[in-house]
């Protein structure tokens, strides 16, 4: 596995001689559980504010309501031109045409680069 990319950077391929790119603007981190009842009203207005990367990270297991929550905030990333990338996840970002990110325990980036394609953001922490 490649050495961990400096804060900033996310990792693209598992191949160390093309493995980042630099980001750019405000990187938002959503918490589904900490916004509870008004988490697309607040994420709208951290997009307002010019967030250009949004990660959504929901660790619980409903799945109908993170398919719910993930298509939602696609519409909203595409209507202020924002990219999206799931957290932890490969297959829902696959599944919405997205990135994805991952952590170290969860698993090696070249599934997910398989299944999401070449041009998806993959991030790795």
């Amino acid at each position: 596995r490649a050495t961990p990319p400096a804060p900033g950077f996310l990792f693209l391929t598992d191949r160390p001689e093309a493995c980042t790119m630099k980001l750019r603007g405000l990187y938002a981190i959503t918490d589904s559980q900490l916004l509870a009842g008004r988490f697309l009203a607040y994420v709208e207005a951290a997009l307002e504010g010019g967030v250009t990367l949004l990660q959504y990270r929901d660790k619980s297991q409903d799945h109908a309501r993170r398919l719910g929550e993930a298509e939602a905030l696609k519409a909203l990333c595409e209507r202020y031109n924002t990219r999206l990338i799931i957290n932890d996840d490969a297959e829902l970002a696959a599944r919405l045409d997205v990135g994805v990110h991952l952590g170290q325990t969860d698993g090696p980036l070249t599934p997910a680069r398989t299944l999401l394609g070449r041009s998806a953001i993959i991030g790795a922490a």
